[in-house]
């Protein structure tokens, strides 16, 4: 009755399995974006899996879910990169919502 997406998170994983070869041998760093999926775990999961090492997302609270739910990544990550801003924001946060 109602619009379903199925995501094939097998196929996240293969593809970016292929991606990240195809860009090695050409010495190119990839970047899994997780701002189009809203930092979805099981798809960030698949990501990382398939092997994409760096995950890169403009939306600050989608940083701050991923570190909430202690995703690791690598230590040169986007993620670990800007750890200390979502904590420092998260925090802020939380203070503001105990008002």
């Amino acid at each position: 009755m109602f619009p379903c997406l199925k995501i094939n998170l097998r196929n996240i994983q293969e593809n970016g399995r292929k991606i990240v070869d195809f860009c090695r041998k050409r010495r190119i760093e990839t970047v899994g974006v997780t701002k189009g999926v809203g930092a979805d775990l099981n798809i960030v999961k698949a990501m990382l899996e398939g092997g994409i090492e760096v995950l890169g997302d403009s939306r600050i609270q989608n940083i701050i879910k991923l570190n909430l739910f202690h995703v690791i990544l690598p230590e040169d990550s986007f993620l670990l990169a800007t750890y200390n801003l979502s904590i420092l924001l998260y925090s802020f946060c939380s203070k503001q919502l105990m008002k």
